[in-house]
């Protein structure tokens, strides 16, 4: 499947639940009642999300529409995006006809079923609903802000969703925190932040979940000032709605980016013999175990600097930390991924570099 159209139908499924799930909650909470095609746009969406990842799928897997049944059956990612696709139906049929009798089971099911379908269903156990939680209060806080759109608050309603948005922030952070922790132990989370696609991606969506927070304040501070008028309080709440949507969006592909995990290496020696500053450095870099890096140069030459570069890659650079060790330097220092590397050492305004791969 093409991480594109993953990460397309990933998004579209995540806006759809938005757009059902916080009309539910403004209209349960007396915030706001949203027409019904905006809950009718939430449950396309979702099917949309659902069609496009299996209809990718069987492209990339070289089946048609004849297989199209069998798939939906047969296999888990098949049987998840049509359940899905299911409960959105019946999640529209439940508001036109008041039925929360029904809401209720179906909203639990579809917030097990989007859970199920990311990195936490390879998990299993409690790692499922920790991913249904964030799934639904990022929902509700961005269904929320999109609905408020449409319909801008008034005082009393501004501080109900208030409560309510800081409530889903708090979940948030919490099962946020405790998903990226059952990927690799807390000590290697900032080292992973760093090094990997994923931390990247997640940095990404952890500065727009910021600059979402800021907007938030800004627009609680225009809809509790009466001298702000309607068409400001809107233009407010759109920014919010932006970066919020573009949070989706960061979530979209780290759900459709593999976790971290140490590269694993079979030990490699690299020779090092570069010249900086007139002077030859010797040692060697040496790769071993679950991504372990440590890299011995001599003499110890003042103000040597060192980091690891990725080729054809776009992770950030890893500078190395160096100390001395008898007559020469040592730095250590782990790697997330296998690839094609460069060790580029500095002295002043030269630059020596060591490519290698692993």
């Amino acid at each position: 499947m093409s991480v594109s159209a993953l990460v397309a139908a990933q998004t579209l499924t995540a806006l759809g639940l938005s757009l059902l799930l916080g009309s539910a909650a403004l209209d349960a909470l007396r915030i706001a009642r949203l027409p019904l095609w905006w809950s009718g746009l939430g449950a396309a969406l979702l099917l949309t999300g659902a069609g496009l990842e299996v209809g990718s799928t069987l492209n990339e897997l070289g089946l048609g529409l004849p297989d199209l049944l069998d798939f939906l059956q047969s296999t888990p990612q098949g049987r998840l995006a049509l359940l899905r696709g299911l409960l959105a139906v019946l999640l529209l049929a439940a508001e036109v006809q008041s039925w929360s009798w029904l809401a209720w089971p179906c909203w639990a099911l579809l917030l097990w079923a989007v859970g199920r379908a990311g990195h936490a269903g390879e998990l299993g156990g409690v790692w499922v609903p920790v991913a249904a939680l964030h799934a639904g209060a990022a929902a509700i806080w961005v269904g929320g802000v999109l609905g408020l759109v449409l319909r801008p608050p008034d005082l009393a309603a501004t501080r109900r969703f208030t409560r309510l948005a800081l409530s889903c922030l708090g979940a948030l952070l919490l099962s946020g925190v405790a998903a990226s922790l059952s990927h690799l132990p807390a000590a290697l989370v900032w080292a992973a932040l760093r090094g990997s696609t994923w931390g990247l991606t997640l940095l990404l969506k952890l500065g727009l979940l910021g600059l979402a927070l800021l907007a938030a304040l800004l627009v609680r501070r225009a809809l509790t000032d009466r001298a702000t008028g309607v068409q400001a309080r809107r233009t407010h709440l759109i920014a919010e709605a932006a970066l919020l949507l573009g949070v989706l969006g960061a979530s979209g592909a780290l759900a459709t980016t593999p976790p971290p995990v140490t590269a694993q290496f079979q030990r490699q020696v690299v020779p090092v013999a570069v010249t900086l500053a007139a002077q030859p450095i010797s040692g060697q870099l040496v790769l071993s175990g679950p991504g372990d890096v440590e890299l011995r140069v001599s003499p110890a030459l003042s103000g040597l600097g060192a980091r690891l570069l990725m080729q054809g890659h776009p992770m950030p650079a890893q500078t190395l930390d160096m100390q001395p060790d008898g007559r020469g330097l040592r730095a250590r220092t782990r790697v997330w991924m296998t690839g094609q590397f460069q060790l580029e050492l500095s002295q002043g305004g030269e630059v020596a570099t060591v490519v290698f791969a692993n």
